[in-house]
């Protein structure tokens, strides 16, 4: 694989990401929870082992965003309730999983990995997308955040455009010893 387009510098991409973020809009919320807040949250058990965002700012009154915007800066969250998404990795076979809601913009402004590398593979034409597990997995192992994935493009592509998604080990040869 050889790669033969620009290199994407993210920090110089932010007007095109608020740009994409806009578009989004009426799909979006402010989020005020610190994590350790989330984490409690999430922790209260569930039946299928799921400890999804619980939307704990999705429905706050003006009032109160305004209120908890003086205590701490807001990230961005996507609306996802919880919905369920397919994918179909090309190594992997068909993944389905559930997405919470998702943080698009960080606290501090910058847009969240998995928002900025959505809107820059479109702009770069990629069609196929390789990772190592690694990097995949969110709160449980195995290709567990590609849901995700599939939930960032579609909420910011409406062209119907879907790279396909690769997961394969860092290294994908046999290891002897000497």
């Amino acid at each position: 694989m050889i790669w033969d387009g620009e290199v994407v510098t993210q920090s110089e991409r932010l007007d095109t990401y608020r740009d994409a973020l806009a578009r989004l809009q009426d799909r979006t919320y402010e989020c005020f929870c610190t994590r350790k807040e989330i984490e409690q949250a999430a922790s209260a058990p569930h039946g299928d082992g799921h400890r999804p965002y619980p939307g704990t700012c999705a429905r706050l009154s003006t009032v109160e965003k305004s209120r908890r915007r003086e205590q701490r800066p807001a990230t961005i969250r996507i609306r996802a309730e919880g919905s369920r998404f397919t994918v179909t990795d090309l190594f992997a076979g068909t993944v389905t999983g559930i997405v919470d809601d998702f943080v698009l913009v960080r606290g501090d402004g910058v847009p969240a990995y998995n928002f900025a590398t959505v809107i820059d593979d479109l702009y770069q034409g990629v069609t196929r997308i390789t990772r190592a597990p690694i990097f995949s997995v969110r709160h449980s192992p195995g290709l567990a955040h590609n849901p995700c994935w599939v939930a960032s493009h579609r909420a910011t592509h409406t062209s119907g455009w879907s790279p396909i998604p690769t997961e394969t080990p860092l290294r994908n040869a046999t290891v002897r010893s000497p």
